[in-house]
């Protein structure tokens, strides 16, 4: 609750004046910046090590240009230096574009 002046109602008790009102808001605020934002994402600080414990899609048999990505000659393995595992599903099915010795990071283009 808040009050405009003191007065003698018994919600003047815990009424917030002008002041303390400002306080309270700015508090609040000062928690919501806290909690961030829940948006997971790679920051541009972190360092090679913590990446090494990130996973990539690689490939894990020889492939032939042309040839359909499946399950059995790709694999998600760290570092995670390449393509994330999020876009595993719409690699599966796709050709390759060219040649690829196992084991070898999968990269952008690798794939139509």
């Amino acid at each position: 609750m808040f009050t405009l002046e003191d007065g003698k109602s018994p919600d003047h008790d815990f009424a917030l004046n002008m002041d303390e009102f400002s306080q309270m808001v700015a508090a609040m605020r000062h928690c919501h910046e806290a909690l961030g934002s829940n948006i997971k994402q790679v920051q541009e600080n972190e360092t090679k090590h913590l990446r090494r414990g990130r996973r990539s899609i690689y490939v894990v048999q020889d492939i032939k240009e042309g040839e359909v990505f499946q399950k059995s000659n790709l694999a998600v393995l760290r570092p995670g230096v390449g393509i994330l595992p999020i876009h595993y599903q719409e690699v599966l099915g796709k050709r390759a574009t060219q040649d690829i010795k196992a084991p070898a990071l999968l990269k952008e283009g690798d794939w139509k």
